[in-house]
Protein backbone atom coordinates (compact mmCIF):
# COMPACT_ATOMS: atom_id res chain seq x y z
CA UNK A 1 0.00 0.00 0.00
CA UNK A 2 1.16 3.50 -0.71
CA UNK A 3 -0.44 6.86 0.04
CA UNK A 4 -2.22 6.84 -3.36
CA UNK A 5 -3.81 3.43 -2.84
CA UNK A 6 -7.57 3.10 -2.50
CA UNK A 7 -9.75 0.02 -2.39
CA UNK A 8 -13.52 0.48 -2.58
CA UNK A 9 -15.15 -2.94 -2.16
CA UNK A 10 -18.59 -1.85 -3.41
CA UNK A 11 -17.09 -0.75 -6.73
CA UNK A 12 -14.99 -3.88 -7.07
CA UNK A 13 -17.95 -6.11 -6.24
CA UNK A 14 -20.10 -4.34 -8.84
CA UNK A 15 -17.37 -4.84 -11.44
CA UNK A 16 -17.08 -8.51 -10.48
CA UNK A 17 -20.82 -9.01 -10.84
CA UNK A 18 -20.80 -7.29 -14.23
CA UNK A 19 -17.87 -9.42 -15.38
CA UNK A 20 -19.54 -12.63 -14.22
CA UNK A 21 -22.77 -11.64 -15.94
CA UNK A 22 -20.96 -10.92 -19.21
CA UNK A 23 -18.98 -14.17 -19.09
CA UNK A 24 -22.15 -16.16 -18.37
CA UNK A 25 -23.77 -14.50 -21.40
CA UNK A 26 -20.69 -15.34 -23.48
CA UNK A 27 -20.86 -18.96 -22.32
CA UNK A 28 -24.53 -19.12 -23.25
CA UNK A 29 -23.70 -17.81 -26.74
CA UNK A 30 -20.91 -20.39 -27.00
CA UNK A 31 -23.37 -23.12 -25.97
CA UNK A 32 -25.76 -22.03 -28.73
CA UNK A 33 -22.91 -22.05 -31.28
CA UNK A 34 -21.81 -25.47 -30.06
CA UNK A 35 -25.36 -26.83 -30.34
CA UNK A 36 -25.65 -25.44 -33.88
CA UNK A 37 -22.38 -27.05 -34.91
CA UNK A 38 -23.44 -30.32 -33.27
CA UNK A 39 -26.79 -30.23 -35.13
CA UNK A 40 -25.00 -29.61 -38.45
CA UNK A 41 -22.47 -32.38 -37.83
CA UNK A 42 -25.22 -34.85 -36.93
CA UNK A 43 -27.39 -33.92 -39.93
CA UNK A 44 -27.13 -36.82 -42.36
CA UNK A 45 -29.49 -35.35 -44.92
CA UNK A 46 -26.63 -34.17 -47.15
CA UNK A 47 -23.91 -36.65 -47.97
CA UNK A 48 -20.79 -35.72 -49.83
CA UNK A 49 -17.03 -35.67 -49.36
CA UNK A 50 -17.06 -31.86 -49.13
CA UNK A 51 -19.69 -31.86 -46.38
CA UNK A 52 -17.83 -34.58 -44.48
CA UNK A 53 -14.67 -32.45 -44.70
CA UNK A 54 -16.57 -29.39 -43.48
CA UNK A 55 -18.03 -31.40 -40.60
CA UNK A 56 -14.51 -32.44 -39.58
CA UNK A 57 -13.37 -28.81 -39.59
CA UNK A 58 -16.39 -27.82 -37.50
CA UNK A 59 -15.39 -30.46 -34.94
CA UNK A 60 -12.19 -28.47 -34.49
CA UNK A 61 -14.32 -25.39 -33.71
CA UNK A 62 -16.09 -27.37 -31.02
CA UNK A 63 -12.73 -27.89 -29.32
CA UNK A 64 -12.03 -24.15 -29.52
CA UNK A 65 -15.47 -23.39 -28.07
CA UNK A 66 -14.77 -25.80 -25.21
CA UNK A 67 -11.46 -24.04 -24.46
CA UNK A 68 -13.13 -20.62 -24.57
CA UNK A 69 -15.75 -21.80 -22.08
CA UNK A 70 -13.03 -23.17 -19.80
CA UNK A 71 -11.23 -19.81 -19.91
CA UNK A 72 -14.49 -17.99 -19.13
CA UNK A 73 -15.22 -20.37 -16.25
CA UNK A 74 -11.73 -19.73 -14.87
CA UNK A 75 -12.34 -15.97 -15.01
CA UNK A 76 -15.71 -16.42 -13.31
CA UNK A 77 -13.95 -18.27 -10.47
CA UNK A 78 -11.42 -15.43 -10.21
CA UNK A 79 -14.20 -12.85 -10.08
CA UNK A 80 -15.89 -14.81 -7.29
CA UNK A 81 -12.59 -15.09 -5.40
CA UNK A 82 -11.99 -11.36 -5.71
CA UNK A 83 -15.59 -10.56 -4.73
CA UNK A 84 -15.28 -12.57 -1.52
CA UNK A 85 -11.77 -11.40 -0.69
CA UNK A 86 -12.21 -7.61 -0.78
CA UNK A 87 -14.51 -7.53 2.25
CA UNK A 88 -16.57 -4.45 2.99
CA UNK A 89 -14.14 -1.88 4.40
CA UNK A 90 -12.95 0.98 2.21
CA UNK A 91 -9.14 0.99 2.48
CA UNK A 92 -7.38 4.27 1.81
CA UNK A 93 -3.68 4.92 1.43
CA UNK A 94 -4.05 8.04 3.57
CA UNK A 95 -3.23 5.73 6.51
CA UNK A 96 0.33 5.52 5.20
CA UNK A 97 0.73 9.27 5.75
CA UNK A 98 -1.10 9.15 9.09
CA UNK A 99 1.19 6.33 10.22
CA UNK A 100 4.29 8.30 9.23
CA UNK A 101 3.14 11.41 11.11
CA UNK A 102 2.30 9.36 14.20
CA UNK A 103 5.66 7.58 14.09
CA UNK A 104 7.39 10.95 14.10
CA UNK A 105 5.16 12.22 16.92
CA UNK A 106 5.73 9.01 18.89
CA UNK A 107 9.48 9.45 18.66
CA UNK A 108 9.24 13.08 19.85
CA UNK A 109 6.91 12.15 22.71
CA UNK A 110 9.25 9.34 23.76
CA UNK A 111 12.21 11.70 23.73
CA UNK A 112 10.28 14.30 25.73
CA UNK A 113 9.17 11.71 28.29
CA UNK A 114 12.76 10.61 28.79
CA UNK A 115 13.90 14.23 29.04
CA UNK A 116 11.34 15.03 31.75
CA UNK A 117 12.15 11.87 33.71
CA UNK A 118 15.80 12.91 33.59
CA UNK A 119 14.87 16.42 34.78
CA UNK A 120 12.86 14.88 37.63
CA UNK A 121 15.88 12.82 38.71
CA UNK A 122 18.11 15.90 38.58
CA UNK A 123 15.62 17.91 40.63
CA UNK A 124 15.50 15.13 43.24
CA UNK A 125 19.28 15.09 43.37
CA UNK A 126 19.20 18.84 44.10
CA UNK A 127 17.01 18.28 47.14
CA UNK A 128 18.88 18.62 50.39
CA UNK A 129 16.79 17.74 53.44
CA UNK A 130 18.86 19.94 55.73
CA UNK A 131 18.24 23.02 53.59
CA UNK A 132 14.57 22.18 53.21
CA UNK A 133 14.53 23.21 49.56
CA UNK A 134 11.14 21.70 48.76
CA UNK A 135 10.97 23.53 45.46
CA UNK A 136 13.21 20.91 43.86
CA UNK A 137 10.78 18.17 45.00
CA UNK A 138 7.87 20.12 43.57
CA UNK A 139 9.80 20.54 40.34
CA UNK A 140 10.58 16.81 40.28
CA UNK A 141 6.88 15.94 40.64
CA UNK A 142 5.95 18.44 37.95
CA UNK A 143 8.54 16.93 35.61
CA UNK A 144 7.21 13.43 36.33
CA UNK A 145 3.68 14.56 35.55
CA UNK A 146 4.89 15.98 32.25
CA UNK A 147 6.75 12.74 31.49
CA UNK A 148 3.60 10.69 32.20
CA UNK A 149 1.58 12.98 29.91
CA UNK A 150 4.10 12.33 27.15
CA UNK A 151 3.88 8.59 27.85
CA UNK A 152 0.09 8.83 27.39
CA UNK A 153 0.72 10.52 24.05
CA UNK A 154 3.09 7.69 23.13
CA UNK A 155 0.30 5.19 23.86
CA UNK A 156 -2.15 7.13 21.70
CA UNK A 157 0.32 7.41 18.84
CA UNK A 158 1.17 3.71 19.12
CA UNK A 159 -2.52 2.74 19.02
CA UNK A 160 -2.98 4.85 15.88
CA UNK A 161 0.11 3.28 14.29
CA UNK A 162 -1.20 -0.20 15.12
CA UNK A 163 -4.56 0.64 13.53
CA UNK A 164 -2.84 1.99 10.41
CA UNK A 165 -0.68 -1.14 10.25
CA UNK A 166 -3.78 -3.34 10.36
CA UNK A 167 -5.28 -1.47 7.39
CA UNK A 168 -1.99 -1.60 5.47
CA UNK A 169 -1.64 -5.33 6.19
CA UNK A 170 -5.23 -5.98 5.06
CA UNK A 171 -4.68 -4.07 1.81
CA UNK A 172 -1.33 -5.78 1.17
CA UNK A 173 -2.89 -9.19 1.86
CA UNK A 174 -5.68 -8.53 -0.65
CA UNK A 175 -3.12 -7.34 -3.18
CA UNK A 176 -0.93 -10.41 -2.61
CA UNK A 177 -3.86 -12.82 -2.85
CA UNK A 178 -5.23 -11.28 -6.05
CA UNK A 179 -2.08 -10.52 -8.03
CA UNK A 180 -2.30 -13.74 -10.06
CA UNK A 181 -5.99 -13.58 -10.85
CA UNK A 182 -7.13 -13.47 -14.48
CA UNK A 183 -3.86 -14.89 -15.78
Amino acid sequence: MNSNSRLVPATIKAQCNAGIEQLNADNEALNIANQSIEAFINDDSIKSVAFNSMKQQLSDYKAVIHLLKLANDSDIMDYNWLYNLVGSDVLSGVVVDIKSINESNLQSANENAQLYYQKAEEAEEDYEPRKRNFQSLKDAESYRASARAYENEVSTYQATINYCNSIIEKYDSIEENTKNLFT
